[in-house]
């Protein structure tokens, strides 16, 4: 059995999968959230994917992390896919990357040290999937007004990444993003974005030469070996990469680590719904895969006791949201006011 956890609000990207397009392969499969989880006292033994590892804060992470201790030490290390302390989040995964000379570019965070960087830049929430909170910024005033605009809208500093921008901007006028997935060893591309702005989303364009140029990626798999190498590298065995090319080399903008696997069948064209099926198999295949490695010799136990872990869970939560409350009580233009000030030494 394959158990796939997501936090209780972002379980749609993967409802569509059990949902429309399992079938038989959904028997061994099983979706639940984190708090589904926390309600129970046993669990049984099997393949746990951990995703969301980026959205897990607080007592979250804190019960998933000693989740996956108790079902590694029950079951073995290959009972736990995206172990939520060995995961990098995209800060380290993505400094890592430019110190390696892998990225060309450079990401803050602002109050960890002074902000040397190369305009222009734009600001994002660290660990969200929504893309940047701006457009480029040219200037240290720019970035100071814009960090001035997050933090009244709550958001904490360590939540914000500064990143400097990178252009890879193709010569036919297209900013091209490809997006492959990894589950367990295997690299499975899944499609490429074409767009005019900076900051590319999949928008399907209905051109047929880059419906052609994607499913030559498709087909190819182009850069499995260097992808390979940047996930083992990030302790991330499922989700799903974007990146982008410059000057023949890869440019990574992020792991999501609970990424929309597939959408629901109706809102495919039906130019692109073979590409949809061949994915499937493959991922299907490779999410198998784990469980007959997991299966091999495995003599781990049918249940595993997580009673005391759920009652830790379950206490955190309350002194947390507690704390939550209290914190809610500052006035808007205080608490901004207070964590500016903070941010000054560093800009």
């Amino acid at each position: 059995m394959i158990t796939f956890l997501t936090t209780a609000r972002h379980k749609d990207t993967l409802e569509p999968l059990f949902d429309e397009w399992l079938g038989q392969a959904a028997e061994g499969m099983r979706l639940y959230s984190y708090d589904d989880m926390a309600r129970m006292v046993r669990i049984p033994s099997g393949v746990y994917v951990f995703t969301d590892i980026e959205r897990l804060k607080g007592p979250l992470r804190r019960f998933a992390v000693s989740m996956a201790r108790r079902i590694v030490l029950n079951c073995g290390a290959g009972s736990v896919v995206n172990h939520p302390e060995k995961v990098m989040l995209r800060y380290e995964l993505l400094s890592t990357l430019h110190q390696s000379r892998i990225n060309d570019f450079a990401v803050y965070t602002p109050g960890r040290g002074p902000i040397r960087c190369r305009y222009p830049v734009f600001l994002r929430v660290a660990d969200d999937h929504s893309g940047s909170l701006t457009d480029l910024l040219y200037s240290p005033v720019d970035l100071r007004r814009a960090l001035k605009t997050a933090l009244d809208r709550r958001i904490r500093p360590s939540e914000l990444l500064v990143g400097e921008y990178c252009d890879t901007l193709s010569e036919d006028g297209f900013y091209r993003k490809y997006s492959a997935f990894v589950i367990g060893d295997a690299i499975i591309p899944r499609h490429v974005a074409f767009g005019r702005e900076w900051m590319v989303k999949l928008r399907r364009t209905g051109n047929r030469a880059h419906h052609i140029e994607e499913r030559h990626y498709l087909e190819h798999n182009p850069h499995a070996e260097e992808l390979r190498s940047i996930f083992s590298h990030s302790g991330i065995s499922y989700g799903r990469i974007d990146y982008s090319m410059k000057g023949g080399r890869i440019q990574v903008w992020e792991i999501n680590t609970n990424p929309v696997v597939v959408r629901s069948k109706d809102s495919y064209e039906s130019m692109y719904m073979q590409d949809q099926l061949t994915f499937l198999h493959s991922f299907i295949d490779a999410v198998q895969g784990c469980q007959r490695d997991f299966g091999n010799g495995n003599k781990a136990p049918s249940l595993i006791n997580i009673a005391d872990v759920s009652r830790k869970y379950a206490s955190d939560r309350f002194v947390a949201r507690l704390k939550k409350r209290s914190r809610s009580c500052i006035p808007p233009k205080l608490y901004s006011y207070v964590q500016y000030r903070r941010l000054r030494g560093f800009l």
